[in-house]
């Protein structure tokens, strides 16, 4: 899902860029250009850092957690 949303915050970030552009406001144009490139470097280096993570961890406490929230969210929801 999360490579499917790409296209429309890319196009949603394009929009919004030529909107600030059109206002002749140079200086918010460059501003966000950079904190757009910042904030492509930094995620792709948290992508980065998790996949080597999850290749080196198991991943059974996380699938013990997900079950054990699923129980207690189940029982709230039907009063148990």
């Amino acid at each position: 899902s999360m490579l499917m949303s790409i296209p429309t915050i890319a196009m949603a970030g394009g929009l919004l860029m030529l909107d600030v552009i059109s206002t002749a406001d140079m200086q918010a144009a460059r501003d966000g250009s950079i904190a757009a490139v910042f904030a492509f470097a930094s995620a792709l280096l948290a992508l980065v850092l998790m996949m080597r993570l999850l290749k080196s961890v198991s991943f059974t406490p996380y699938v013990i957690y997900r079950v054990i929230l699923g129980i207690v969210l189940l029982g709230v929801a039907y009063g148990a």
